[in-house]
């Protein structure tokens, strides 16, 4: 279970449905806000974004998973593959704002409480995948496509 104090992890609880029902629009918001903001990355994907969307929609489900359940594990592997793919760490800030754009946009009436939370959880994942990615985990083939997760 990631470090986070109980009151993250209640309000993360709690806006798990919420997340989940928004989640194609979720996914959209996302990597439109992290182009936009850093264009440089966009090379790092594939052009066609459909299977990427999916895995994210699938990584915000071992998130909030992580926040609730052991899921360190699969976030330091996460890590360990991302830094296969040339992420680098410096990255991970700018994925975390781009998702919490995304989330604020996709729940417009705005919960500062709700956003500290995700702020919160979304530091300790970085945390985590950071570890994985400094450490001897195995790490998956150099791709610089981010689209060619396995």
């Amino acid at each position: 279970m990631l470090d986070i104090d109980p009151q993250t992890r209640h309000a993360i609880r709690n806006s798990f449905g919420s997340v989940l029902a928004d989640r194609v629009e979720l996914s959209r918001r996302f990597y439109e806000g992290l182009f936009a903001s850093h264009p440089e990355l966009r090379a790092m994907f594939p052009e066609d974004l459909t299977e990427l969307r999916r895995k994210f929609v699938d990584m915000i489900v071992v998130v909030i998973d992580s926040a609730i359940g052991p899921a360190t594990r699969l976030l330091e592997e996460a890590g360990a593959r991302h830094a296969g793919y040339g992420v680098l760490p410096e990255h991970y800030p700018v994925a975390r704002e781009a998702l919490l754009t995304a989330l604020r946009e996709s729940h417009p009436a705005g919960d500062p409480e709700l956003e500290r939370a995700w702020a919160a959880l979304l530091d300790a994942v970085i945390a985590a995948m950071l570890r994985g990615a400094q450490s001897s985990l195995p790490r998956a083939p150099v791709d610089r496509t981010l689209g060619r997760m396995d």
